[in-house]
């Protein structure tokens, strides 16, 4: 077994003895240190989730840089999550799928210059599984016309920034303008945003994401 694995025995005794300490903490006469005690266990379970999920997408960046290929992370993200699901109790498992997957989102939407088959090859990684949906929404944006980008983001920029808005001269300036501009509208502007991309094939991609990944991709 790999380190991590070996290590996942620990929060594997930790996850246990979690539930343990719930059913202590149910009985009438429990002190409230019981729930106490309870809590904190999930909590180092939850943290060791989290330091997995960095590893493992660490390890995944260095395979792909030393071997130049998407296949070599592909292939090691699944095998990573197939380990994982046999080594660490369901939830944490759960979990560290979800923290990595997010942590690749995360890479992808901030990248300078998105790549489709990256967005494509990490969805497969990922079981191709609905929770990877986001990833094939990347891809999407990434496959339209420009011309049909180009009035997407006229669009966003429309709905979102002042009228007066003078639109900055580099792109990384209107990324972050038009991204801090999403934080702050309504529900009702989101869900035009939300209607205008699911008519271009984008359906689970949050807007502040789909934006960043328009304008990186003019």
């Amino acid at each position: 077994a790999t380190p991590w694995l070996r290590a996942a025995r620990l929060c594997a005794l930790l996850d246990a003895a979690a539930d343990r300490v719930d059913r202590l903490s149910l009985d009438p006469d429990a002190d409230d240190l019981f729930a106490d005690a309870a809590a904190a266990l999930r909590r180092l379970v939850d943290a060791f989730a989290d330091s997995v999920a960095a590893f493992a997408r660490s390890i995944a960046r260095t395979a792909e840089r030393r071997l130049g290929s998407l296949l070599a992370t592909e292939r090691w993200i699944a095998a990573f999550l197939a380990e994982a699901a046999d080594a660490l109790p369901p939830s944490a498992a759960a979990a560290c799928r979800r923290r990595l997957l997010d942590a690749n989102l995360a890479d992808l939407v901030a990248d300078d210059k998105p790549r489709a088959h990256r967005a494509i090859a990490l969805y497969r990684a990922f079981d191709a599984a609905p929770d990877a949906a986001p990833f094939l929404d990347v891809a999407a944006i990434l496959h339209l016309h420009p011309r049909k980008r180009d009035e997407l983001v006229a669009a966003f920029e429309t709905l979102a920034l002042p009228a007066d808005a003078t639109p900055p001269p580099s792109r990384k300036k209107r990324k972050l303008d038009l991204d801090a501009a999403l934080a702050l509208v309504d529900e009702a502007v989101h869900a035009q945003l939300r209607a205008m991309l699911a008519a271009s094939g984008v359906h689970v991609l949050q807007t502040r994401a789909a934006a960043a990944i328009l304008l990186a991709s003019l």
